[in-house]
């Protein structure tokens, strides 16, 4: 069964919180992190912001996923699969 959190399924991404840390969620991504925290590369990922299954922002020249959106993509990419 799927964990439930702030009404989305929990996909398996940290919040970033250390012990001690205050609870403000994560509200957005760079290319660069969400790489890392999903271990795939930023190519891939530009690949898909560009084939238009992940949805991104710019703030100036800075791409940004929003939290809400990595979390409907990775529903979307875990229901495919199953």
């Amino acid at each position: 069964m799927k964990a439930v959190r702030n009404g989305c399924p929990d996909v398996g991404l940290s919040d970033g919180l250390e012990s001690g840390e205050s609870l403000h969620p994560k509200l957005g991504w760079t290319l660069y992190e969400l790489a890392q925290s999903l271990g795939v590369s930023v190519p891939f990922l530009r690949l898909e912001v560009k084939r238009g299954k992940l949805h991104a922002a710019r703030l100036g020249r800075r791409v940004v996923l929003l939290d809400a959106e990595v979390r409907r993509y990775l529903a979307e990419a875990s229901d495919r699969a199953a």
